[in-house]
Parts: structure tokens; sequence; C-alpha cells
């Protein structure tokens, strides 16, 4: 098993690998494209590190929350972003929760999750990546997954972007 240091690694190259080959893919002709640079505005990629603050997700074998992890992989996602040139906003910079109110752990769980989803709905031309570390106690559930909403083009980036993690 991968040290938690390494899976962190290996979760954001395989991101980045990701997303470079779905900007390119509209360069080489394939009919998978999603994205033509030439035609199409940049999108803005809204980066949402899944978890935060007293809601700490999963643990690893170690005892990181998932959290930590989806943070730093989150913020070396937004740095290579940013170095393509690509604009990028952040849903958290730290281990925060992004609720503004509730008395209680669900309440607060309920605004989180709203002040998530407006993040991403005032955005302009955005595309959205939430980073999370699933965990499942059955062996047979293992690799990325990909999901994706009703809204245009969304069945397509989340077809091509499986395809390539396949």
């Amino acid at each position: 098993m991968l040290n938690p240091k390494k899976y962190a690694l290996l979760c954001l190259f395989l991101s980045v690998f990701v997303l470079l080959t779905a900007v390119g893919i509209s360069k080489v002709g394939t009919s998978i494209a999603v994205w033509n640079r030439q035609t199409d505005p940049m999108p803005v990629f809204v980066i949402d590190p899944g978890h935060g603050g007293e809601d700490g997700g999963t643990t690893d074998p170690g005892g990181r929350k998932e959290s930590e992890i989806n943070l730093e992989i989150s913020l070396r996602l937004r740095d290579l972003l940013a170095l393509l040139g690509a604009d990028t906003i952040m849903i958290r910079d730290q281990d925060i929760s992004v609720y503004t109110d509730g008395a209680t752990v669900a309440t607060r769980k309920v605004s989180d999750i709203r002040n998530r989803v407006r993040i991403v709905e005032e955005t302009k031309n955005s595309r959205l990546i939430s980073i999370h570390q699933n965990y499942y106690p059955e062996s047979k559930y293992r690799g990325a997954q990909v999901f994706y909403s009703s809204s245009d083009g969304s069945l397509q980036w989340a077809q091509t972007l499986q395809e390539l993690l396949n």
C-alpha cells in the first residue's frame, strides 16, 4: 500500500493528467472533444477540496483526515492550472468548513453544501472539480469516480474524464 504522501502525489498526477488530456483533446481532433481552445472561452475551474473543518471525511490508514489530503491535492492542482494560464477559484484554501450559519452539525453541513453550490453557480463558464478520497470496505469498489450534473456538457465532460481514467 502507498504511503499517504505518495498516494496524494499519485492522485494529483492523475488529476492533472486528466485535465491536460481533456484540454488537449480538441487539438488532436478526436470525437470526444469537450473544449475547443480556438472557439470557446477558457473555462474557470472551481476547485472544491471536499470536506473541511469539523467535517474531516474519512481517514487514511495513518489517521490523516481526508479533508487535509483533499486540500493538499487541490492546492497543487490550482498551482498547476495557474502555470497553464487557467483561471481557478478555490472553494476553500484552508482546512475549514464553508458554512455561514447553523446551530447544529446537520444545519452547518447543509449551509456548507449550499455555499459550495452557490460559488459554482455564480461563476460564469465554470467547471467544478471536487476532490474526494472515498472509502469503501468492499474491495470490488476501487479507482477514480467521475460524477456529473444535468447541466449542458456535464455528461460529455464526465464520460471523457472517466474514459481517460479507465
